[in-house]
């Protein structure tokens, strides 16, 4: 019999069975390449670093069958802070596709008190289906395409150090405000093992947050973990300062990781690719609703 549970209402064993379950889902890193999550056996703890988290498990008996997790979070659009619902972690096993409904039915009770709200997910390319096939039925929303971003990861070398970024401790929570759309940081230290930094041009023109998720969730790409930074609150208004800042960021983050995730608007991505040798990306897509579309996103790869 299927049920639908909590995590937090689950046993702790449950932890394990999750991990295992984690390890059938592939996403792309681009060339060709792909990687795999763990979230370990504190499993809430990544989403909790994002908002109030809410995490959903489909299982029968001790076989895990689908997960989905809703996030309550500040989402800052044309510079106005609102409370939104991101919707991530949808997973289900392709031999028991019936799990989905069951999740998004569950959810949707759950949430239905919010459903004015902004809601957005962020789907990997690669799957046959995506949010606008199987919702606006059977009494869910609908999930239209918002926009497309591109996911870049960037090897870093030690390179020479410029005098002229501003680097200090993150002391506060940090939104970026030059696009759109962007997310305001919650709790980065529940996920990152290194003391998050604000980094930035003197002019501010452009910014950033480093940080990881290595306290919260682990890549695994050709049996090796896939040990990054990421770029969070990327804030720009030109492509090219920006790929010329994470340029001069990087003796600094080299010295905590090998390579650094982040994320821009499609229509930016050839500038960065451009820019960072061997950078590479793989394709996304921001889906929602009570959300206009045609505006650009600031997106966190530390919370996707």
């Amino acid at each position: 019999m299927i049920q639908i549970s909590k995590i937090s209402d689950l046993p702790k064993y449950f932890r394990s069975i999750l991990s295992s379950f984690e390890q059938k889902f592939t996403y792309p890193l681009g060339e060709g390449k792909s990687f795999t999550i763990s979230h370990g056996q504190l499993y809430e703890n990544f989403f909790r670093s994002i908002g109030s988290e809410t995490i959903f498990v489909a299982h029968n008996q001790q076989t895990i069958l689908g997960t989905l997790a809703v996030v309550e979070r500040t989402l800052i659009i044309k510079g106005k802070n609102q409370r939104s619902l991101y919707i991530a972690d949808l997973k289900i096993d392709p031999d028991f596709k019936q799990v989905l409904y069951r999740l998004l039915k569950t959810a949707f009770f759950t949430f239905n008190h919010y459903d004015k709200l902004p809601q957005f997910g962020i789907m990997m390319k690669g799957g046959d289906k995506t949010p606008e096939d199987f919702t606006g039925r059977l009494g869910f929303p609908q999930l239209t395409k918002l926009a497309d971003i591109a996911i870049i990861r960037y090897p870093l070398l030690n390179g020479i150090i410029h005098k002229h970024l501003c680097i200090e401790a993150l002391l506060e929570h940090y939104q970026s405000n030059l696009h759109d759309i962007s997310l305001q940081l919650h709790e980065p230290l529940l996920r990152s093992k290194y003391t998050p930094l604000f980094c930035s041009t003197k002019d501010q023109s452009v910014s950033a947050v480093l940080e990881d998720t290595l306290n919260a969730k682990m890549l695994y790409s050709d049996s090796q973990e896939l040990i990054s930074g990421h770029l969070s609150c990327l804030n720009y208004k030109d492509a090219t300062m920006a790929a010329n800042f994470i340029l001069d960021l990087e003796p600094t983050a080299s010295k905590f990781y090998p390579a650094l995730f982040f994320a821009v608007p499609k229509k930016d991505q050839q500038i960065f690719i451009d820019k960072l040798k061997g950078a590479s990306n793989a394709p996304a897509t921001i889906y929602g609703r009570n959300i206009d579309q045609n505006m650009t996103w600031q997106i966190n790869t530390a919370e996707i």
